[in-house]
């Protein structure tokens, strides 16, 4: 399980979420090449998928969290990364009364529990029967919340921009300087002076609209 930034440690986004012979059709690699270069873009894409994911801001594979989140707040409580897949579980420490597990309600089933808005990434506390909305109990980081975040398929954009920067690492650290190969510039139209060096141009344009914004 992994935890995040606001929980008990450090995110760690799961990769890779493109495989060696994706990447090699993608590059139009020679199938009966030699595959003693394997291992070496295994994890070159290991890298990319996690650099793309920083890049974001967010999952991109279905990664496992878990939050902890104060009940202070009222009956609302915002997650960190979005979409979310899949509750695992919501815990509310009711002080003396210790956790007490928490299920989803749904208008087939409006239990006391808490709503999930998947897309937006929050969770609603909510009373038993229409699932009206109700405060969480009031408390020091005394929710705990395990979820699993990412998209589930990835989006086509997203697994293209991947391949890209993949492509675009593969030729320039191990393709540049043989066979009259040259190193490309950071993506065109700029050089490698921006924000996020490294990245071509051409893959944030296409991955943009998905990254979230970062909160100081």
């Amino acid at each position: 399980m992994t935890d995040t930034m606001e929980g008990l440690g450090t995110i760690k986004f799961n990769a890779p979420y493109v495989t060696v012979s994706e990447a090699k059709l993608y590059m139009h690699w020679d199938r009966q090449a030699p595959t003693d270069r394997d291992e070496i873009l295994r994890r070159t894409i290991g890298a990319c998928c996690t650099r793309m994911q920083h890049f974001l801001n967010r999952p991109v594979a279905p990664t496992p969290i878990i939050e902890r989140k104060d009940g202070w707040g009222g009956e609302y409580v915002i997650l960190r990364y979005s979409p979310v897949v899949k509750l695992v579980s919501c815990k509310e420490w009711q002080s003396s009364g210790g956790f007490v597990d928490l299920p989803e309600s749904t208008p087939e089933s409006p239990v006391d529990g808490v709503q999930v808005n998947y897309l937006e990434g929050w969770i609603m506390r909510t009373f038993s029967g229409y699932s009206w909305p109700r405060p969480f109990f009031p408390g020091s980081r005394n929710i705990e919340i395990t979820y699993v975040a990412g998209y589930n398929p990835i989006p086509d954009d997203i697994w293209m921009g991947t391949m890209e920067l993949i492509a675009h690492w593969w030729h320039n650290t191990q393709e540049a300087g043989g066979a009259g190969a040259k190193p490309n510039a950071y993506g065109g139209g700029g050089g490698d002076k921006g924000p996020w060096p490294g990245i071509p141009f051409r893959v944030m344009e296409m991955v943009d609209d998905y990254r979230l914004p970062s909160i100081a």
